[in-house]
């Protein structure tokens, strides 16, 4: 069932993740023309004019910068996903924020742009080796680019966090296996589920106009042996 099989069968209401590949819009659109309500959740579409439940990116990334600044870390990589996805900007932004309130720089070879996957991970910690000048600590855009690069550093017979200190963003059950466990932002998934059905809830019942607004659901810092 795609989004126009679902307006065509005129479902009640809509709550959406979009896709990393999702350039095009117009069918949710569509959708709310039609008088269908749809709530965006997680990775939302801009330029839709309607309610977006996200997590707040930017303090989550924020804080866990500052955490390895606290830790005594000074030279810091980011991993970064797509720009074309908000939550990725708004992550880098963060980042790039907590190390300017410390008076300190990135520079522009260790933010290396991918995608949002294991392997993404893998080729970034792959071209990050080959730089002359390396940096203690690594962000990552999520758990799978985080997982990515842990690999590669194991595989180099290298340490966590006596020779890279990593931090993941989302939580994902498995990054509280690997050895050592991976600190990391917890997302709060359930939550954003949550509000979300709240607010479609709401609006079907006539008592929410879907304004184009955004709702931002705090993050939790995780810190584990990997910092």
């Amino acid at each position: 069932f795609n989004v126009l099989s679902m307006i065509n069968n005129r479902v009640d209401g809509l709550i959406v993740s979009r896709s990393q590949s999702t350039t095009d819009s117009a069918h949710f659109k569509k959708a709310l023309e039609v008088g269908i309500p749809v709530i965006f959740f997680n990775r939302i579409c801009e330029d839709v004019k309607t309610i977006k439940v996200v997590s707040d990116d930017f303090n989550g990334a924020y804080q866990a910068t500052q955490h390895l600044i606290e830790r005594g870390y000074r030279r810091i990589a980011h991993f970064a996903g797509p720009s074309i996805v908000p939550a990725c900007r708004e992550r880098l932004a963060g980042f790039q924020k907590a190390l300017q309130d410390a008076g300190l720089s990135c520079p522009r070879e260790w933010i290396l742009y991918g995608g949002m996957h294991e392997i993404d991970g893998q080729r970034s910690m792959e071209k990050l080796l080959q730089l002359k000048e390396q940096p203690e600590a690594i962000l990552a855009v999520n758990d799978p680019v985080a997982v990515g690069a842990f690999t590669i550093i194991k595989k180099k017979g290298l340490k966590i966090p006596r020779d890279y200190a990593l931090v993941g963003f989302s939580n994902n059950s498995v990054v509280a296996l690997l050895e050592p466990p991976l600190t990391t932002v917890d997302e709060k998934p359930f939550v954003l589920g949550q509000k979300s059905m709240e607010l479609l809830l709401a609006s079907l019942k006539g008592q929410l106009e879907l304004k184009d607004k955004e709702i931002r659901c705090q993050t939790e810092l995780i810190i584990r042996q990997s910092t």
